[in-house]
């Protein structure tokens, strides 16, 4: 099911914060790169996480804020 806009809205607004420490690891796909997955509190107890990924050969990080839904 998917979002409303208001529930949209009220995660992106809505404190987070990642409670653990990060711990990156290599890639089984790509032994190059390196990525990490942690849970994302938020003050309302949305189910988040966010995975991250470096790329070293590209010079880039990316973060994506997931909704276990």
């Amino acid at each position: 099911m998917p979002l409303t806009d208001t529930e949209f809205t009220t995660i992106l607004e809505d404190a987070k914060w990642i409670q653990d420490d990060i711990t990156w690891s290599r890639n089984e796909d790509y032994a190059w790169a390196q990525v990490f997955r942690a849970e994302v509190k938020t003050d309302t107890g949305w189910p988040l996480f966010v995975q991250g990924w470096y790329n070293p050969k590209a010079l880039t990080l990316t973060y994506a804020l997931i909704l276990r839904t």
